[in-house]
């Protein structure tokens, strides 16, 4: 399993490009649910697999990201800065209908 972590400064939050691929992405990892603790999990990310990190305005996301990255983000920012949680499929809202 996979994680990514929203880190957010004011109105940006933070990108890094991997070196194995060409896109910006959340910062993140392979989710290691090995034996922390009490259910513990934590998220790594090798340094020497980053080649950029950035702080990237908020509004700018869909210029550096794929679509449902970017929905995806947003979503997240938006549920930060309101205090709440955000459920998402393919970095939208699902909706009632088909379910």
């Amino acid at each position: 399993m996979a994680a990514g972590a929203l880190f957010v400064d004011g109105d940006r939050v933070l990108l890094v490009r991997k070196t194995y691929g060409e896109r910006w992405d959340l910062p993140g990892g392979y989710v290691d649910c090995g034996p922390l603790g009490d259910d513990a999990q934590s998220i790594q990310l090798d340094r020497q697999e980053l080649d950029q990190w950035e702080w990237v305005p908020v509004d700018e996301l869909a210029e550096r990201t794929i679509p449902r990255l970017a929905r995806r983000i947003q979503h997240a920012y938006e549920a930060y800065g309101s205090g709440t949680v955000a459920y998402l499929e393919h970095g939208a809202s699902p909706t009632s209908a088909g379910r």
